[in-house]
């Protein structure tokens, strides 16, 4: 909740990227933003995560998931958040860290199935 008029502002700011639709073009705007919220203690979640569970919900549902399933992999976001959370000490931004995730997830994933298929 903003306290004063800057943080109104950056609130503001964050919510007008947000409705922009410009990610990840606008990642260096972004984590100014981002990086001056959590100056002030107030984490920013990035769409794509925040987002996840109504995708998470209807790729389950395609691919066959049954209804505890789905559950499960969308009580996984909460997770997900906290380490991006955690991991963000270590970069500019939330949005930052959650790409590093998901880029040592797609890493990691490869690997084993490269294991596997040798």
């Amino acid at each position: 909740r903003a306290q004063n008029d800057a943080e109104i502002g950056l609130v503001k700011m964050r919510s007008d990227w947000k409705q922009s639709g410009l990610w990840p073009v606008e990642v260096e705007k972004r984590s100014t933003c981002t990086a001056a919220l959590r100056k002030r203690g107030v984490l920013y979640g990035p769409d794509f995560i925040v987002n996840a569970g109504g995708l998470i919900h209807l790729a389950g549902l395609y691919l066959g998931l049954t209804p505890p399933q789905l559950e499960a992999k969308i009580d996984d976001i909460e997770s997900t958040t906290l380490r991006i959370f955690e991991l963000t000490e270590q970069h500019d931004s939330t949005a930052h860290a959650a790409v590093a995730l998901a880029e040592e997830r797609i890493a990691a994933e490869r690997s084993r199935e490269e294991t596997h298929a040798g």
